[in-house]
């Protein structure tokens, strides 16, 4: 399978503030290969992001991560690796490359398992799991289902694969950003349709 097509999806809360809350806003990766999708999130500045996926190359360490990641073939989880090890260096140079590319390597992660890449090994701390405290609406909107404590203020961690989190596209329609980056006249991305 080949890596068809990444598309960014920047959701946002209508104000978001100073406070030390990354769940006021999200930029979701979408990820196509082989017919199937994998979902990811960037845990960074999202038009910035857009920027480092789509940017024209400054030269041979500042190329946009969209070089190292469109038409790559992922057979195994070898290929992922394989993938992200081209990143470093053609990619050191430019801003938030490393922040961009994990949330397509999440994505390519979360189509692993459809693609029978690798079996699902689940976690074997459900602790390692980074979930907001209190997520704010488009946190808790962008998914279907939710990680919820129990009575003793523990959470179970599914063994499904993506953590048992599906990605709700009707949940987070209302929080879509349209955004479009241009170049010299030249439309480089433009938000697509859910």
């Amino acid at each position: 399978m080949k890596i068809e097509n990444v598309d960014f999806f920047y959701l946002s809360m209508p104000v978001v503030t100073d406070e030390g809350d990354g769940s006021q806003d999200a930029l979701l990766v979408r990820l196509n290969s082989g017919g199937l999708t994998g979902w990811g999130e960037c845990e960074a500045s999202a038009l910035v992001s857009f920027a480092a996926f789509v940017c024209p190359m400054s030269h041979g360490a500042c190329q946009p991560v969209r070089t190292c990641v469109l038409g790559q073939e992922i057979i195994n989880p070898g290929d992922i690796s394989r993938i992200a090890a081209e990143v470093d260096p053609k990619c050191m140079d430019l801003l938030l490359a490393a922040q961009t590319f994990s949330g397509v390597e999440i994505a390519m992660w979360d189509l692993a398992p459809s693609a029978s890449l690798q079996p699902y090994a689940g976690l074997a701390d459900h602790r390692i799991c980074e979930y907001p405290f209190a997520p704010k609406p488009v946190a808790w909107d962008m998914n279907h289902t939710h990680l919820l404590p129990d009575s003793n203020g523990e959470i179970a961690i599914p063994g499904t694969p993506g953590l048992g989190i599906e990605f709700d596209l009707q949940g987070v329609a209302k929080y879509v950003v349209d955004t479009e980056i241009s170049y010299k006249g030249q439309c480089l991305y433009k938000t697509p349709k859910l």
